[in-house]
């Protein structure tokens, strides 16, 4: 055994310390392995149960399904109503644009015959 008024006689209490930490530890991790586990139904679901589950789930899908379902005609429908209101749009522009049209010709015919009289 060292002298215990050294460096070395500290190092090795330091490292008996460590040694006997670690068993204590190493020993409290064993005996935990012996305690009583929590039964199998406060922990897992039974079958039962995940069945009951699964059905749930598959009500809530179809539901959401038919829902999504509802909204795709809603959109199919306020689409086709949006291009039917464009059409109509575009339709009365152009009958604007006949008219203006026509009212540009009569106006070039009068010139026309205004300068053949000069």
């Amino acid at each position: 055994m060292p002298d215990p008024n050294t460096y070395s006689a500290l190092g090795w209490l330091v490292v008996c310390l460590a040694a006997l930490f670690h068993i204590v530890n190493q020993g409290k991790n064993f005996f935990a392995g012996f305690k009583e586990q929590p039964a199998p139904a406060t922990t897992y679901a039974t079958k039962e149960e995940v069945k009951l589950l699964k059905t749930e789930i598959k009500e809530r899908f179809t539901e959401v399904d038919r829902e999504l379902g509802t909204i795709r005609d809603q959109l199919r429908a306020d689409h086709a109503s949006i291009l039917a209101a464009g059409e109509q749009r575009a339709s009365k522009i152009h009958d604007r644009i006949d008219d203006v049209l026509g009212a540009v010709s009569e106006l070039r015919g009068a010139v026309g015959q205004i300068a053949k009289k000069i």
